[in-house]
């Protein structure tokens, strides 16, 4: 969930440029790829945290840092998570909350090279695959590590709940995105200074991979309180917060 890392990284996955960050509040850093709050920041308003600075930016040090940092980076790639978590839990970290990947193949991205703009069932797979080893690997991280509590959001089943039900979170469009996306990237980010939908909360997706800031709301409300453990696991992220 990066919030500004890559304008301080040598990439051109950027979003440091409108319509990114187009509902954020006056003064704050828009570098999020989509339209106002990712999930991180939804999270940290219900467990009543600031917005986490970006670990990249220079001014990112001594008191600015005390309530944690943000280290995501768009389009870094699968990590190596054992030998991350490793090493912050050296460092003293104990409550770890995962947000798995979602329904790749119903982005708009994907949809755009199927027949009738229908979801790539392939990509889903592959997706559904990963989620199931990263739930069985952090298992045996718990086992291991003493100490060591995780949740894993799943943000796979809730976020195709809304796409196969859109109504039940008042939403009108699964398959667009809401920005126009640019053509340099393959339709994945949105155009710099490009159109843009004017009923947001009414997309689920932002440009041709993310979300909006309506979708991620519902999916950290899920996170922080379901009961249900198909949507998060083992427990809620409010649980883990008062471990």
């Amino acid at each position: 969930m990066d919030n500004g890392n890559n304008n301080f990284l040598n990439t051109a996955i950027k979003a440091n440029y409108l319509p990114y960050g187009i509902d954020l509040p006056f003064g704050k850093n828009g570098s999020r790829f989509t339209n106002g709050k990712n999930f991180a920041d939804r999270v940290g308003d219900l467990v009543k945290l600031p917005l986490l600075p970006a670990f990249s930016d220079p001014r990112t040090r001594g008191v600015a840092s005390f309530h944690g940092v943000n280290h995501a980076s768009a389009g870094s790639g699968i990590l190596d998570v054992t030998g991350s978590n490793m090493r912050l839990y050296n460092l003293g970290a104990r409550k770890f909350a995962f947000l798995n990947i979602g329904p790749l193949g119903c982005t708009p991205m994907a949809r755009a090279s199927m027949p009738n703009k229908e979801c790539n069932e392939a990509l889903n797979y592959a997706a559904f695959l990963f989620n199931t080893q990263l739930v069985q690997m952090l298992d045996v991280i718990r086992a291991q590590m003493p100490g060591f509590q995780s949740v894993v959001v799943n943000f796979f089943q809730i976020a195709l709940e809304f796409i196969r039900n859109p109504s039940f979170g008042g939403f009108s469009d699964v398959k667009n995105s809401c920005c126009e996306v640019s053509v340099k990237n393959g339709g994945g980010l949105c155009k710099r200074d490009g159109n843009v939908c004017n009923n947001r909360s009414k997309y689920v997706y932002f440009d041709g991979l993310h979300p909006t800031e309506a979708l991620y709301g519902i999916v950290a409300t899920r996170a922080y309180s379901s009961n249900t453990t198909t949507e998060v696991y083992p427990f809620n992220i409010q649980t883990l917060a008062q471990l």
